[in-house]
């Protein structure tokens, strides 16, 4: 039997763990989604910035879509520029962590999983601590139509927030069974 963090899970969770830090929780664009072609990555938000390395190619993908999605107007580039750093620095956080545990030798433990399960999971919440309060400056001043294109890019949940989502079919009940 293979341990609850096996060597593919703990990959797969490092993956998710960079997915996640990347850009909001679980979050979606439509340029993810089948059958849509991927964006060129824009230029860094602010003049002067300097390229990011070749690596972090997908997390610049990923911010670039976004910009392109929420039809960011120049006004709204310093704030949306503070967003995108911290994905980045999210992103380097998550890399990290899992070329720290890539590094390490030997078979696991499960106390060592359990371990680094606490780790993945302590970075993924500090980078969601430092995102929300970034991201929370740039959605208000996002306009209507603005906000409606960031909540349903980045629906944690994948499915279109409640505001969105079709009202659910009523629900009815079997007529009662007539006793004899």
């Amino acid at each position: 039997m293979v341990g609850i963090f096996g060597e593919a899970s703990r990959k797969a969770l490092a993956a998710g763990v960079v997915a996640a830090l990347a850009l909001l929780p679980l979050g979606t664009f439509a340029a993810d989604k089948p059958g849509t072609a991927p964006k060129q990555a824009a230029p860094p938000a602010q003049q002067g910035a300097v390229a990011p390395p070749a690596g972090d190619n997908e997390v610049e993908q990923q911010i670039a879509e976004l910009r392109t999605e929420l039809k960011i107007t120049p006004p709204q580039e310093a704030k949306f520029g503070a967003f995108a750093d911290v994905l980045r620095a999210n992103a380097k956080d998550a890399e990290k962590l899992m070329q720290e545990q890539a590094a390490q030798t030997g078979k696991p433990t499960a106390l060592d999983e359990l371990r680094a399960y606490q780790r993945f999971t302590e970075v993924r919440l500090e980078g969601i601590k430092r995102l929300v309060p970034a991201f929370q400056t740039l959605y208000e001043t996002l306009s209507d139509q603005q906000k409606q294109a960031a909540d349903a890019a980045l629906a944690i949940s994948g499915e279109p927030p409640p505001s969105q989502a079709p009202a659910p079919a009523p629900q009815h009940s079997p007529p009662p069974k007539k006793r004899g």
